[in-house]
This record gives C-alpha cells, structure tokens and sequence, in this order.
C-alpha cells in the first residue's frame, strides 16, 4: 500500500485538482491518502476498489474519498477512466461547513479517523451518479486553480461548499430512494453520533414521514432490536471505553456523559452486559 502526499497544497490553501487518465498499465496496489479526495469520472468504464469493495464506475460517478480509504482502480486490458480529482483539506472550509445542513451526518467523514457510521453509509452517501450541475463545477473548479485570477481562493472555496451541497442533495435523494433501508441508516447514524441525548421518536417519526408505530416496528425487523435497545447498547459500549481510555474521569460523570440520567440504573444495565460493575470493570481491565 502506497500513501499518497498532497500534489502542491500550500500551508493557507491546501487544495489542488487535476486531469488524470489512468489504464490497465497502472499498479493494482492501494493507496492512502494524506488529504481528503472527491473524484469524478469524466469518460471510460472500470471497477473502484475501495476498502476491499468493488464498485462499478462510468461516466458522471462521483465518489468522496476520507485519507484512511484504501483505493485503487481495477481495470481490464485495453480499459482507461479519465477522472478530475479534487485534492483539499476539511479545514479550507470551516467557515462553511458549520452553516449547512449535516443531513444524516454526511459530515462524519470529515472525521480523523474512519468509523462504523461511514462504512456502512459508504455506497449510499459518498459514491453517487452525479448531475449536469455537479458536472460543470470541476472544469469551472480547474480553470479557477490554473488561472489564479484575484480573489480565486474565495471562488474556489465557494464552489467546493456547492458542490458538497450538490453531493449531501444527491445522497439524501438516494437514501430515500431506498425508503426503508435509508430509514434504519438514518436511526443508526442518530444513535452512533448523538447517543448522549434522549432521542424523541414522535419527532423523529415526523421528520421521516412515517408513524411513530411503524417507525419502531421497521427498525425491530430490520435489526432484530428496538431502538431503545439500540441506544443502550450504544451507550454501554462508549461507557466501557471512556471507563478505560479517561481515568480521571469519576464513573457519575462518565454515567451522564453517555446519556444515562440514574446512576443506579447505569450500574444495573452495565453489569447485566458485562457481569463487572463499573469501577469493578475499570479495575480489571483498565491500564495500571
């Protein structure tokens, strides 16, 4: 495996993109990254290897690349893709990204390291069949970068927030296509980003469109577990590693931080799962 540095990032503007064809001829190991990567098929027709998943890719995909993604290109002989890759660093855009709208916290791939919740969004969030409009930004993006006219940072930095606009669009679209799993993923995103608050399941059931009654019914047939179950279980894995990874912190204090609001209940439900109570727990297993 290859790790890639970034292709003339400066230390105030850290983006660049480029034209690329690559064929049969290149190298089928895979690469990491040291910067975040949005990749556009401009022409030719081959296979994504991306984490050890095949994805077909042809004219108009799109996919979002976190650094720690394992990819190459797998291609037959006489084969060829021409792609426009958008190299950039999340912190060029912090001003933006704090106003839009996190749908289904498309943003957790920003995150220094990868997680459960973008593996299992991968194909539904970040590889997608793009539009005219997603299409005219990179050329528009590439003339930008190359002419360096006054004020192209700016531009530049505006058209990339459009165009992860365009992408978190495309990927809500493509989640409710696919009505009932992008539903689950959705209570699974909530729970694996927001497991220290109460979760209100007649607002959550509004906001998605359904009743509060098939809400919970889908999500127990589809995951075998309530949501409520779900949610504890969530919040007693994060307790366990908090137990051991912050010893300073007092077991109340990591009780109310994972969501729990009763500490005797906390104690019960954690030894239930794990047959130690807590301190007990830290004490077995924790670093000495």
């Amino acid at each position: 495996m290859l790790i890639r540095r970034p292709r003339s990032f400066s230390s105030d503007f850290p983006f660049n993109i480029f034209r690329v064809r690559h064929t049969s001829r290149i190298s089928k190991r895979t690469h990491r990254r040291e910067f975040w990567k949005i990749t556009y098929i401009v022409s030719g027709k081959c296979q994504m290897l991306i984490n050890g998943a095949l994805y077909p890719v042809s004219p108009g995909t799109l996919y979002l690349v976190h650094p720690e993604d394992e990819t190459t290109y797998i291609l037959k002989p006489g084969q060829s893709v021409t792609v426009y890759n958008v190299l950039f660093l999340p912190r060029m855009l912090d001003f933006g990204l704090r106003e839009m709208n996190n749908d289904f916290s498309f943003f957790s791939i920003f995150a220094p390291h990868l997680n459960d919740t973008l593996r299992r969004q991968r194909e539904q969030l970040y590889i997608l069949d793009s539009n005219r409009e997603i299409a005219a930004i990179f050329p528009h993006l590439e003339s930008e970068f190359k002419q360096a006219r006054f004020n192209y940072q700016m531009v530049i930095k505006m058209e990339l927030l459009k165009l992860l606009a365009l992408i978190i669009r495309l990927g809500a679209r493509k989640l409710k296509a696919n009505r009932n799993a992008g539903i689950v993923t959705y209570i699974d995103t909530l729970i694996e980003e927001n497991y220290g608050r109460e979760l209100d399941y007649s607002a959550l059931a509004r906001e998605i469109g359904v009743t509060q009654s098939h809400l919970c019914r889908l999500y127990q047939r589809t995951r075998g577990q309530s949501i409520r179950q779900h949610l504890l279980t969530r919040r007693l894995q994060v307790a366990r590693d908090k137990l051991l990874s912050e010893p300073t912190r007092t077991i109340s204090e990591i009780c109310f931080a994972c969501g729990f609001n009763d500490l005797s209940y906390f104690y019960r439900a954690f030894k239930k799962a794990t047959r130690f109570n807590p301190g007990d727990f830290r004490e077995k297993f924790g670093l000495h």
